[in-house]
């Protein structure tokens, strides 16, 4: 399916390796446009979903701008992926009956979730992100070896600090607070000026990722 690309998959996979190890990785894959970078981010869902025990999440944030609608994106697809599995959908029945009045099931193609809390709840989901996904892995760690989260077309987000600033800040909570014990690969997409423009906005953040080409 990926000819050509195979030493780029073995790559992203050796990382993967990395993470369940507890160190987060931050892997951001970078292409041109059309040159197969959804299909790719496709590939390592399925792959790390179905061969590697990972929680796998894809999120597509095209024509986001704001981090609010970003967070609401990225726990809406963390919900509707829990919900595909039995075992892990009881062991967040808690959160789903707190936050019941804000999720709704949508049956398209399978049952998918509306995730749509109050903006001050997102605001308190962003800032508290790193307890937030340790708190999933505790949820999860007897039937998952981690998270795996694909941050597809950044391209909105690219060019705003606040994001830039918050993911260099996620990035360094975790370090201090979870070293070796936050089992996370987190990987965004997007052409080289997208790259390229998050590192203007914090250039400290393009120390943080392994970039694959």
């Amino acid at each position: 399916l990926f000819v050509g690309r195979i030493e780029q998959i073995n790559e992203i996979k050796k990382f993967t390796k990395q993470s369940t190890y507890g160190r987060l990785e931050n892997v951001f894959l970078v292409g041109e446009r059309g040159i197969g970078k959804s299909s790719l981010a496709a590939f390592l869902y399925h792959y790390l979903k179905e061969k590697e025990d990972f929680l796998s999440v894809y999120v597509s944030l095209g024509g986001v701008e704001s981090l609010s609608e970003f967070i609401r994106r990225v726990f809406e697809q963390i919900l509707t992926e829990v919900n595909t599995e039995k075992s892990l959908k009881e062991q967040f029945s808690d959160f789903l009956k707190e936050k019941s009045k804000y999720i709704k099931a949508v049956d398209l193609f399978g049952i998918s979730f509306s995730f749509n809390p109050p903006e001050e709840d997102l605001e308190n989901m962003l800032r508290n992100f790193p307890e937030a996904i340790k708190g999933i892995l505790e949820k999860i760690k007897d039937k998952k070896d981690g998270i795996f989260i694909a941050l597809d077309d950044i391209n909105g987000l690219s060019c705003k600090s606040e994001f830039a600033n918050w993911y260099k800040s996620f990035v360094d909570n975790v370090s201090i607070r979870y070293a070796r014990e936050f089992p996370v690969f987190i990987m965004p997409i997007g052409i080289p000026e997208v790259r390229d423009s998050l590192g203007k906005q914090q250039p400290s953040l393009m120390r943080i990722f392994r970039v694959i080409n």
